[in-house]
């Protein structure tokens, strides 16, 4: 599993942030959420939300690969 950032300009000159996980074994993405304002705390509950839908599914995440991003905080580690 692998996870990231990307941004969209829209119409209105708001930038918004996609936080995307994408399942590198059978390569497929997950959309994790969109915000406005990315922080610590709303990453996290987006990664504890797209493993509780993994486990439901019968998988589990053995890795995660990210960058370094200060938004991926502690309890997201």
């Amino acid at each position: 599993m692998a996870c990231d950032f990307f941004h969209v300009d829209t119409m209105t000159l708001c930038r918004l942030y996609v936080l995307f996980f994408i399942d590198l074994d059978r390569r497929k993405v997950f959309l994790a959420g969109v915000t406005e304002h990315p922080i610590g705390s709303w990453v996290t509950q987006q990664a504890r939300n797209l493993t509780m839908t993994l486990e439901e599914e019968g998988r589990a995440v053995k890795f995660l690969i990210r960058d370094r991003d200060t938004k991926f905080v502690g309890p997201f580690r």
